[in-house]
């Protein structure tokens, strides 16, 4: 049974195995996607269904060393390429979108981004850079977290999907709650190339299919 096809809610899977998301640190300082990930996802296409690696949907996101990004035409292109390659093998390949929040190194992030989380207290936990090795996290700013931009970025990219999270949350924050109320469909299909599938939820995180029908 676990090799046998399996239909994701109109999604065909070509086995029910999911690769889980795993951080890889492999895209450029700049957090574009590289050819080494092109080979590394398309090497895992005979998975059922391939989640990436974390992927900041904003510039703020990027707090930790050379985790892509999804949220410029520079992204999206890469991304494509990595897409593309997984499609030729037949696979399926949803992005995660992880803000890395107050788990953030100010180092990691471009210029004019700031450190921002559920609260204005550091974590107590260390980051690691590659100038200075690990480092303390960054005091952030309190900020509400909009998903809305990447995952058109998404679509643009051809994955049909997206696993939100944010690192560093609180229970009682204002990214919490968002990531509660949005287990349900992505916003309306700007293409006609997917078909329609219904969001998944996992312990970890909450699926959007961004499926348009």
């Amino acid at each position: 049974m676990l090799f046998e096809p399996y239909n994701l809610r109109g999604l065909p899977l070509r086995n029910h195995l999911v690769m889980a998301p795993m951080t890889r640190n492999r895209a450029s300082v700049a957090h574009v996607p590289t050819p080494i990930m092109v080979d590394y996802y398309a090497a895992r296409a005979d998975i059922g269904l391939i989640i990436t690696e974390g992927t900041s949907p904003a510039p703020d996101g990027l707090g930790y060393a050379r985790i892509p990004g999804l949220f410029n035409a520079e992204h999206v292109k890469a991304w494509k390429a990595v897409t593309d390659a997984v499609h030729a093998h037949g696979g399926r390949i949803f992005v995660q979108l992880m803000h890395t929040g107050r788990a953030s190194a100010a180092a990691h992030l471009p210029a004019g981004a700031r450190t921002v989380g559920p609260m204005t207290e550091a974590m107590a936990d260390s980051v690691y850079t590659d100038t200075d090795g690990m480092q303390p996290a960054d005091v952030p700013h309190a900020l509400a977290i909009a998903y809305t931009h990447a995952r058109r970025m998404v679509r643009e990219g051809h994955s049909p999907g997206v696993t939100p999270r944010t690192r560093g949350q609180s229970p009682r924050s204002p990214p919490h709650r968002i990531r509660r109320r949005s287990h349900r469909p992505c916003a309306p299909p700007v293409t006609a190339t997917w078909t329609a599938v219904e969001c998944q939820r996992s312990r970890a995180s909450v699926a959007h299919p961004c499926a348009p029908s």
